[in-house]
């Protein structure tokens, strides 16, 4: 699977201020020093979410089609991010970061 920049960015933000070795200003030096371990990252929330749910992204977009979140596998220009985190935080349980994985792969940008 390949990322975009907009969702490694997120990653980034989101962890910065966690990691070991971060400076004052939560910059995260060293952290994401390459796209693999940025990729490595986002894999390890899809595995999560597949050992938490059973489900695969696949899975999801056919979810996200019958809800109408979905036209022919495109994400529908209307549909807020938003949207699709509450129904996957209120339906699935999952968290913030796991469910913007799953709206990334919807919206196309981990391709």
């Amino acid at each position: 699977m390949v990322f975009s920049e907009e969702f490694t960015v997120l990653l980034d933000l989101r962890f910065a201020g966690r990691c070991r070795g971060c400076d004052s200003k939560g910059s995260a030096p060293g952290y994401f020093r390459n796209k693999e371990s940025k990729r490595d990252v986002i894999q390890a929330y899809i595995d999560n979410i597949e050992t938490k749910t059973g489900m695969r992204p696949e899975d999801f977009k056919k979810l996200a089609e019958a809800k109408g979140f979905l036209s022919h596998g495109e994400l529908l220009k209307t549909v807020k991010a938003k949207e699709i985190t509450d129904w996957l935080k209120e339906e699935f349980q999952l968290g913030h970061g796991h469910a913007m994985a799953i709206y990334a792969v919807l919206k196309g940008k981990t391709e």
